[in-house]
């Protein structure tokens, strides 16, 4: 019994050390407040709250706009708003979204590409 106890405290010593010794994931990089400042004008001028909902919680007709992060990174999310109906086209996770929505999601005037790589920045980070 005494063998096995010592056991399982060097098994959990060994883990924690390890656990140490591993690399940190890399930290996400930082917000830039201009950016998050002109995307939030993109989101009020181009109305996306309209669909979207209330502080970009969702609705009945288009899906919540938190936690972005976990299934899109900065430059992905660009290419979607430019043209929502062509990347569904090659992304079944995203036709799937827009099968449960009433609301099909239009393309933000693509004249200013910073106003859509802002957009993306502000929905990632904010």
């Amino acid at each position: 019994m005494k063998s096995t106890g010592r056991a399982a405290t060097l098994l959990a010593v060994t883990l924690v050390v390890a656990a140490g010794c591993s690399k940190p994931a890399p930290a996400a990089a930082a917000p830039d407040a201009e950016m998050l400042a002109r995307g939030r004008k993109v989101y009020e001028t181009e109305a996306c709250a309209a669909c979207h909902g209330a502080g970009r919680r969702g609705s009945d007709v288009a899906p919540s706009l938190w936690n972005l992060r976990r299934h899109w990174d900065e430059d992905t999310l660009v290419a979607f708003l430019k043209d929502p109906v062509a990347f569904r086209q090659h992304d079944a996770r995203m036709a799937e979204v827009a099968a449960r929505y009433a609301a099909d999601m239009p393309a933000i005037p693509t004249s200013n590409a910073e106003r859509i790589r802002a957009l993306a920045h502000y929905l990632l980070h904010e």
